[in-house]
């Protein structure tokens, strides 16, 4: 395709360099947002997926600027590959702070399993604490959210059905951070009711051990005078 002078900007196709500068302007912020929530929620845990793909946006846009050799669809390929890469720099963001969480959780429920299930039956304090089946309801949902936002990820196309996968991996996010504030809070309340439990056992253990001591005690001044 044939372009004058008029229609070029840095030597670039003018519908090229404004549809880029428009992706910038009109989505550009999410992936910034989408960032930021990684670092908000995961500190520097898995802010590379984010910055990786950011940075493969800013390498197409200089093949497009600096590589001669490529033509108008090649450009436009260029561009289409770099809004990609933008979708990619939100969704995968999502998607890898409910990774993250997730795994911690797992290893979470673990000790969960090991420590409060089985002194829920016999503990009042801890009647209320989810279930193993409960739990599983739960880590199912979670799931179904997640391949949601996986289903919508493949799409290459801003819709609707791409703000939903987004949305649904934001409320897998918070469905986790729940769940994991839950099981912390039953193993801290079983291990302070075993610790109580333990305690309990050396007192009476420390009494039985003195009156012990004492009825001996007795029993030797006895025989001593005797």
């Amino acid at each position: 395709m044939e372009h004058s002078d008029l229609d070029l900007i840095c030597g670039i196709e003018r519908d090229i360099v404004e549809r880029f500068l428009l992706l910038v302007k009109d989505k550009y912020r999410l992936a910034d947002e989408a960032n930021y929530f990684l670092e908000l929620n995961l500190g520097a845990s898995g802010i590379n997926i984010a910055i990786t793909n950011q940075r493969d946006i800013l390498s197409h846009l200089c093949s497009i600027l600096t590589d001669p050799s490529i033509d108008y669809r090649q450009k436009l390929d260029h561009l289409s590959t770099a809004e990609e890469h933008l979708r990619r720099a939100i969704t995968e963001s999502y998607e890898r702070a409910v990774s993250l969480v997730l795994k911690n959780v797992s290893n979470i429920y673990q000790e969960y399993k090991r420590v409060v299930l089985p002194l829920k039956k016999p503990n009042s304090t801890l009647s209320s604490a989810p279930d193993m089946i409960s739990c599983a309801k739960i880590f199912e949902e979670i799931e179904k959210k997640r391949t949601v936002g996986r289903r919508a990820k493949a799409r290459n196309i801003w819709d609707a059905e791409w703000e939903k996968g987004n949305k649904s991996f934001l409320e897998a996010f918070k469905i986790v951070k729940d769940l994991e504030r839950i099981l912390e809070d039953y193993i801290i309340r079983a291990k302070q009711i075993k610790n109580n439990k333990k305690q309990l056992i050396l007192t009476w253990w420390s009494i039985i051990a003195t009156v012990v001591t004492a009825i001996l005690g007795i029993i030797l001044s006895y025989l001593l005078l005797k």
